[in-house]
């Protein structure tokens, strides 16, 4: 098997900027994602370890942005 074959957090972080960049603003880092882990046959569950932090943060904020997070709101206090 050669190294190209081989997925690591790089080249699927590269492969999601590339498609992000390429689509000139038409597809979001959330949508890039799922399209490579079907292009790639990867479950989407097993792709938070190949994330990296940049692009970790782009997601995170596209969830929020979205309303996809649970976020408990900043004025209460716990009981």
């Amino acid at each position: 098997m050669s190294s190209d074959n081989i997925m690591n957090r790089n080249k699927f972080s590269r492969m999601v900027e590339d498609l992000v960049s390429l689509s000139v603003g038409t597809v979001t880092y959330i949508d890039a994602i799922l399209e490579i882990c079907n292009r790639q046959q990867i479950d989407p569950l097993d792709v938070n370890k190949m994330l990296s932090k940049p692009i970790y943060e782009k997601v995170h904020s596209e969830a929020q942005q979205a309303s996809l997070l649970k976020v408990s709101p900043l004025n209460t206090l716990p009981l």
